[in-house]
């Protein structure tokens, strides 16, 4: 009986220290686990500090490539039919948007197309007046600033000094000593200007007319001048052929002249451009929204008309009257020549 007692309490002895040793292992198994478990959470918030640093002080990217720039959002089929949007659609020149690529990446890429779409879809309402899409685009393309990437290193003390956590080598490899600051690309987006209306019209007609009414009353003043002093040279005697001419002349020019005014008044102004022309070439090189308008042909073809006079001498008298001025077309009647006005 006591043999088996014995035994009894080795066995249980022995099974006592099994148990420990399975609590032991357990236990450190469970320590390791959760010294993996820390090591993993270490390195995780090594990679997340590191990833935030990157966004905010690099590219984000760790590579010293000047070839890439910033990870795009933008995927690659995407950009394949951004390509082909702007080559087929807008026929762009491919060379032109390759530069964009290689310096903005696909991000200029897709800025270009959102533009190109954006004035495509207002020039297509047929309100605004402007060049074609296809060539408005390209030319915005061609005349784009472009700046090349470069390579900057990490300002380390700036870091610290700015985020308050000290940065080990650890954590520095794994941002890396350098990165890359993006090329880019500014475009200037082209404009258009909504089409006048037949009111803006009618007033830039009138206003490419103004100088001409102008002229037209300032030379009625002056003829009505030299037509009273040749009246009162003809009441102490007779008038010369010359001073005769001249007085034929300018009434007649008087008649073509106040007629003129009269049908400017109907809004009928082709005998006002035949006397002086008008000033329309010049308004819609300053006011670009007429570029295109329906503006009377008379306005842009005619020219002011020449004057025909009797001869050199009444020419003379006309120019120092001041009502013939210098770069006026005058014919001379007599020789069938224009007389050089002013020389």
């Amino acid at each position: 009986m006591g043999a088996w007692q014995g035994i009894a309490q080795g066995l249980a002895a022995v099974e006592e220290r099994k148990l420990n040793q399975e609590e032991l292992d357990i236990r450190k198994r469970a320590e390791e686990r959760a010294e993996e478990a820390f090591e993993l959470d270490k390195l995780t918030t090594r990679t997340t500090l590191a990833s935030q640093i990157k966004d905010l002080y690099g590219s984000g990217s760790i590579s010293t490539s000047k070839s890439k720039t910033k990870k795009s959002k933008i995927s690659t089929a995407q950009n394949k039919n951004n390509f082909k949007i702007l080559t087929e659609r807008f026929s762009v020149d491919p060379e032109a948007v390759a530069k964009v690529y290689a310096a903005a990446g696909a991000d200029g890429v897709a800025e270009a197309v959102n533009i190109a779409k954006n004035y495509s879809e207002k020039f297509k309402t047929n309100s605004y007046v402007g060049p074609e899409p296809s060539i408005v685009i390209g030319q915005m393309l061609e005349g784009a600033l472009y700046t090349e990437s470069e390579t900057a290193e990490y300002d380390w003390d700036k870091i610290e000094s700015e985020i308050g956590v000290p940065l080990d080598d650890a954590l520095r490899t794994l941002i890396g000593n350098e990165y890359v600051i993006p090329g880019a690309v500014a475009f200037d987006s082209p404009a258009l200007v909504e089409k006048p209306t037949l009111s803006d019209l009618e007033d830039v007609e009138k206003r490419a007319m103004s100088n001409s009414l102008q002229l037209a009353k300032n030379e009625n003043r002056i003829i009505l001048s030299r037509s009273s002093e040749l009246a009162e040279i003809q009441n102490t005697r007779s008038l010369t052929d010359i001073e005769q001419q001249e007085f034929d002349w300018i009434s007649n020019r008087a008649l073509e002249i106040n007629s003129a005014i009269e049908s400017y008044k109907d809004e009928v102004f082709d005998p006002l451009i035949g006397l002086y022309g008008s000033t329309m070439t010049n308004l819609l090189d300053y006011f670009k929204e007429f570029e295109g308008s329906p503006i009377g042909t008379s306005f842009l073809e005619s020219t002011q008309s020449e004057t025909e006079v009797p001869n050199r001498a009444v020419a003379s008298r006309l120019l120092q009257a001041g009502i013939l001025k210098p770069g006026m077309k005058v014919r001379n009647l007599e020789t069938g020549k224009i007389i050089p006005i002013g020389d």
